[in-house]
């Protein structure tokens, strides 16, 4: 199913089955209503604004793509289901996802942002080459990252709050410390990449991290 421009005046529940498809180039093209998903949702081509409909993800199966767009979502994300951010998008998650599961797969040249654990659950992370994701901490409330991070992808953290990676990730891509503390309980939270720290930053390694830090 195609469904081509916006759709504000829609309140209605919107149900995606597995096996089923929904394409939409905007993000308001479901309208607002929630959104029961065990197929595939793909938003190609939005440009602005933000998809600010609640989806209930059902497994495996659930697939939701962005693939050249830029804005946010700002709805709340459940369930488990693959998040993919590609084709040269940009977005940033800011919904209360705290039971989100699965994976985000941030693509080649594409960009995810967040502001804190909420915004991505329990999610695994994916950066590829020439992607990258933000942690653009500005709380005052100190955050773990407890998600597993790989790719060779860049890590980057942005405002004046702080962020903690205290376990092992196994990622080769490179860390940028913009602004704020990223603080390690572990040696190999980063993993292999080269790590730059800008002076409004700071890199601070805690004395649990036991190793050597290269």
């Amino acid at each position: 199913l195609n469904i081509s421009g916006a759709n504000t005046g829609l309140t209605a529940a919107i149900t995606i089955d597995a096996d089923n498809t929904a394409s939409l180039d905007n993000f308001k093209g479901h309208g607002t209503g929630n959104v029961s998903q065990s197929g595939m949702l793909i938003i190609c081509g939005a440009s602005t604004g933000a998809l600010t409909n609640n989806i209930t993800f059902g497994g495996s199966s659930a697939i939701l793509n962005l693939d050249n767009a830029q804005g946010a979502v700002s709805g709340t994300l459940s369930g488990t289901a693959s998040l993919n951010i590609t084709g040269g998008s940009d977005i940033s998650l800011t919904g209360a996802n705290a039971s989100l599961a699965g994976s985000i797969n941030i693509g080649a040249a594409s960009k995810a942002t967040a502001q804190e654990s909420n915004n991505i659950g329990s999610t695994s992370i994916d950066i590829a080459s020439t992607g990258e994701f933000v942690m653009n901490a500005t709380g005052s409330s100190l955050w773990t990252l407890t998600n597993d991070i790989t790719g060779a992808g860049q890590l980057t953290k942005q405002g004046a709050g702080n962020v903690l990676i205290d376990k092992a990730n196994l990622r080769t891509g490179g860390t940028a410390v913009t602004a704020g503390k990223l603080q390690l309980g572990h040696i190999d939270g980063l993993g292999s990449g080269d790590v730059s720290v800008a002076a409004a930053g700071a890199l601070d390694i805690l004395d649990r991290a036991i190793g050597t830090f290269n």
